[in-house]
Parts: C-alpha cells; structure tokens; sequence
C-alpha cells in the first residue's frame, strides 16, 4: 500500500503540472469524508472523458488507415516532445496506456512509473531508475541488458514497437522473458553491431549478445503493410543503441509525420518547475503511509481551494 501511495501521489503531483494537449489532464479529485487518514482508502479521480485505449482500438476489427497510423504517431510523439521537454520520463509506454476518443485523439495517461531525467534530480534517479518498468514487449535493448543508466531514450522505443504494431494488429517483439525478447529483436532487427554491443555494460548481457546468431535485418517483411517512410521512422526508433535512437523533436520532423499539425509551443518556465517538483517528490520516498496520504489529501485540496481556508476535520 506505501509502494501505491507513492506512485499515486507521483502521478497526481505530475499531473497537476503538465499541461499538453496529448496527456490527460485531471478535473477533479474528489475530497474523502474526512481528513483522518485512518478513515479512508480510497482516492476517486475524475478525469477528460475519452471512450477507449489503443490495445483495444488495435485488437478490434476496425480498419486502421495509413492516414490513422500517422495520425496517433504524430499525436504520441507530440506528447512525448513535450514530456522529455519537461525532463519527464514515462517509464511504461503501451497501447493500453494511450487513449483516444472517437474523433481519433490521443491523450497518454498512466504516470504512476514516470520519473525525471533532469540532472537536477539525478541524487534520486541513482535510487529509482530500476528494471521494472515497461512491460516486456515494449522495454528497450538496455532495460533487457539490467543497464541502470538509462533515459528518455527508452520511450522512443516503445513508441516504435506501438507504430509497428498498429500497422501489424499485434506486438511486434512477443518475447516469454528477457532473454526470448532480445532473440526476437535480433531475428527482426539484425544483430547489433560490434560498437553497439561494446556498449553495454552489463557483462553477462555483453556476453550474451555477442553469441547471439549473426541475422541480417528484416524489418520490411516483419511489417509487410508499412510504406518505406513508415518502416524508415520505426527503424530509427527501434536503434539498439539509445545514443543512436531517434529523440522525440527529430522523429516529428520525420516524412512520416512532418505534415501533421504541431501544438504551440511549452512555456519555457515548465521544466524548472518540473525539476522543482521532482526535488520534492524525491523527498517523499522515506515517509510513512499516514504522512503520504496527507500530502495526496493536500493535492486534492489544489481542486477545492473553496476549502482550504475551512477546518474540514471540524466539518465532518
């Protein structure tokens, strides 16, 4: 329950400072009857009404266009311009952690593994930036090699694994564990070359890699609907080397999606800001579960300003 308290208090906290038309915003958080911890269990959190996610749009059989594809590319790639801007992290990118409504927009919501890549905040990131993040089909050749020492770039892979499977209608890498998951990159993508390989630093997964078979890549045949400009933008994103990856501004300006409409421009006042809050967050890792659920009751007075000056423990 500590472990859920932190994660929702990261979310709402994160929440409340992003601003993007692509992340899903909060309304409201509803007050609980009363401000005893002791009291209440439960936080109702009240959101933009969208109608469905994208694992359920990919498995369903509607038909998804060229025009769809690059649509929700743009759309998602958007929202993690501005996320990385923010020196946010999100951590667990998968089509059920998008969701679009029936005009095709797309909003990414599910904050509660997001952590800062500012090196402002780096004294937390040595405690948090772990392995358990993004599910398996979805996590980058350096999570699958235990390399602590990642960032943004782990993002931009998923993000290529979901283009490709909204042209293919199913996961593009189904591996059973991590070691399954890296064979069928590699049968897909060809094996890494030697610079790539050198740069893991995780010794039993150099070792692994190296004896992995030498294939060519098949990228074009493993996605047999994709035209070349398609296949070109998730062959950049799907880099083994992170350095190599393609970051979330340069994909945008990719023939893919270069001709789909940009939201304005962050304020440039948000990252600081974020760096601020992910200082604060940082500071919560340690407290009790009574002492955070009285910083979440707090976040949810940021809704209710009507009651902040009111002695709600009385008014219950």
């Amino acid at each position: 329950e500590v472990m859920a308290s932190k994660r929702l208090l990261r979310e709402l906290r994160l929440l409340r400072h992003l601003k993007h038309e692509n992340i899903l915003s909060l309304t409201d958080i509803m007050l609980p009857p009363s401000t005893n911890v002791l009291l209440w269990k439960d936080v109702y959190i009240v959101s933009e009404l969208m109608d469905t996610d994208l694992n359920y749009v990919i498995s369903s059989g509607q038909e998804l266009s060229r025009d769809h594809v690059q649509y929700f590319t743009a759309q998602l790639l958007n929202g993690i311009s501005y996320l990385h801007r923010c020196s946010v992290v999100h951590r667990d990118l998968k089509p059920g952690n998008i969701l679009i409504d029936r005009d095709c927009h797309l909003k990414i919501c599910d904050f509660g593994l997001a952590r800062s890549c500012s090196k402002q905040s780096d004294a937390d990131s040595a405690q948090l930036l772990t392995m358990y993040v993004t599910t398996r089909w979805y996590r980058s050749p350096e999570l699958l090699c235990f390399n602590v020492f990642y960032g943004s770039p782990i993002d931009m892979w998923s993000i290529g694994c979901i283009i490709a499977e909204l042209f293919l209608r199913r996961p593009l890498f189904q591996g059973t564990d991590p070691r399954n998951q890296l064979e069928k990159i590699n049968a897909t993508l060809g094996h890494p070359c030697a610079e790539d390989v050198q740069a893991v630093v995780n010794e039993g997964a150099h070792h692994y890699l190296q004896f992995l078979p030498d294939t060519p890549e098949r990228l074009a045949s493993a996605i047999p609907t994709a035209d070349e400009d398609a296949l070109d933008l998730i062959r950049r994103l799907l880099a083994f080397n992170p350095s190599k990856r393609l970051v979330a501004d340069d994909a945008l300006m990719h023939p893919f999606v270069r001709d789909e409409p940009r939201p304005d421009t962050i304020d440039d006042g948000i990252s600081a800001r974020m760096a601020s809050e992910w200082l604060t967050i940082a500071g919560v890792s340690m407290l009790p579960k009574e002492q955070l659920q009285n910083l979440i009751f707090q976040e949810m007075l940021q809704y209710h300003p009507e009651v902040i000056e009111l002695d709600w423990g009385a008014a219950v």
